[in-house]
């Protein structure tokens, strides 16, 4: 399986508001999509990121045909627009029953 982790900085919090309600409206469009979390920083601190994104796929092959699913491809955009800063990670997760190791 594939874990996709991306944090995100936004200029306003409003806007990280925002982001978070277009990346859920993605829970249950596509098959491909296993699971998807997204939660705001509550800290705020002057080094945090605004907004955590944890998507899991089956397998690759998901995860590039999610790529060009079109509700993903509409949110991109959106988010393109709205955000100051990104980074993420893709996992190879193991096969254990929790879900929550990366190799």
């Amino acid at each position: 399986m594939i874990r996709h982790v991306v944090l995100m900085k936004f200029e306003h919090r409003e806007e990280a508001k925002l982001a978070a309600e277009y990346l859920k409206s993605l829970d249950g469009c596509s098959d491909r999509l296993k699971r998807i979390e997204v939660a705001l920083d509550f800290l705020r601190a002057s080094n945090s990121y605004d907004l955590y994104l944890e998507m899991i796929f089956k397998d690759r092959e998901s995860q590039l045909e999610f790529q060009e699913f079109p509700k993903h491809i509409e949110v991109r955009k959106l988010l393109s627009n709205l955000k100051k800063e990104s980074v993420k990670v893709d996992c190879l997760m193991e096969e254990v029953a929790d879900e929550r190791f990366c190799s």
